[in-house]
């Protein structure tokens, strides 16, 4: 790489913060080496990414992104107008509408595109197949993702695996526990069992108050539980209609939207993620364990490249209730187990999914591509 600033668009697929793909392109704008690059931020709409990328003094616009299935011509001249008046010399995009606009701009400018997956479901073996070769580099989120090119060109040189990564200063907080505890009504003898993210059906938070149900009444009075996170008013409404069918609105919490993850994770004995979706590489799971809390997690997707079985949580087959209840009351049994599990848990994360190292990594996939080009 040369000794100039090199002027590199970032693209998501939301301007505001709606999940964990935001949160780490977030992290990695704020961590930048902003002597050697030049960052810009182009997203389908305005919103609280946009708004925490200009603190940051990066310059962003607003181009929309049309369905797939009625291609814009309008949105790739745009697309190819930014690059050329912004002087970019390398496009880093995520998911799959992002990464064919700026794809199809990024050929006919001739210039090269980072692609960012974390999603490890199959969505379209077509779609793949295509966008494989707008990209001259694929970073997959975790072996899984990785795996939905297997097969497709020389997948082996242009797909690269890169953890997410998670800040583990932030969630030094342990001295919030007792604060917060008291704040949601927690006794210090109540099992406080949490999840969330953002609230979609998909995440299984239908399986984790069944999850819930059968463990209050195995040991009634010793669960309280909470769901932390939003989703739309219709899916709220059901959740809460669930739970009262279950008898569970005295036990659990839902807390809606919240800035403070770290302090209301630092409460927590266990953490679940119930998911049935093939995600990449669940970032909740990571900032759960790195606040010092055992997760237990669905087998699927990358979950199991971070969750090692009995040592710093527990995998659990995807959509088994019982089997998820049963997994919370045996690490709930042991206080012992839950102090171990939550010491390695922060000690891997620590280790392997610093933010330090996944900036550094994506940096140096910049240097190769530039490098190579030069």
């Amino acid at each position: 790489m040369s000794s100039k600033k090199i002027n590199i668009l970032y693209s998501s697929q939301s301007g505001d913060m709606i999940g964990g793909g935001q949160k780490s392109l977030l992290l990695l704008l704020e961590r930048l080496d902003r002597n050697r690059i030049n960052p810009f931020l182009v997203c389908p709409s305005d919103g609280d990414l946009m708004q925490r990328a200009k603190a940051l003094d990066i310059e962003t616009a607003v181009i929309p992104a049309p369905v797939l299935k009625k291609i814009s011509l309008p949105t790739i001249i745009k697309c190819i107008r930014f690059i050329i008046g912004k002087r970019i010399d390398l496009i880093h995009t995520d998911t799959r509408r992002q990464t064919f606009y700026f794809g199809l701009a990024a050929k006919l400018t001739r210039k090269p595109l980072v692609w960012h997956i974390r999603v490890a479901s199959h969505e379209n073996r077509l779609y793949d197949r295509c966008l494989y070769h707008l990209a001259d580099r694929i970073i997959a989120v975790s072996k899984a993702v990785a795996l939905r090119f297997k097969g497709i060109g020389n997948s082996s040189r242009k797909v690269c695996v890169i953890y997410n990564g998670v800040d583990v200063r932030e969630f030094d907080v342990k001295n919030e526990r007792l604060k917060m505890r008291q704040h949601f009504g927690i006794r210090e003898d109540e099992v406080f069992v949490g999840t969330g993210g953002q609230l979609v059906p998909l995440k299984g938070y239908s399986l984790f108050l069944e999850a819930a149900y059968i463990t209050s009444r195995t040991f009634p009075g010793k669960f309280k539980y909470i769901i932390v996170g939003k989703g739309t008013d219709e899916y709220m409404e059901t959740l809460k209609r669930e739970a009262h069918n279950l008898q569970l609105e005295e036990k659990i919490i839902f807390t809606g939207f919240r800035n403070d993850i770290p302090k209301i994770m630092s409460a927590m004995d266990v953490f679940v993620l119930a998911t049935f979706y093939e995600e990449g590489l669940s970032r909740v799971i990571l900032e759960a364990m790195a606040a010092g809390i055992p997760v237990i997690a669905s087998a699927i997707g990358g979950n199991p490249e971070v969750v090692v079985h009995g040592e710093n949580g527990m995998l659990v087959p995807t959509g088994n209730a019982e089997l998820l209840a049963k997994a919370i009351l045996k690490i709930s049994s042991d206080a012992e187990m839950v102090k171990q599990m939550g010491k390695k848990a922060r000690e891997h994360v620590a280790s392997k999914f610093s933010i330090e190292g996944n900036v550094n990594k994506i940096q140096n996939v910049y240097e190769e591509i530039l490098c190579l080009d030069t």
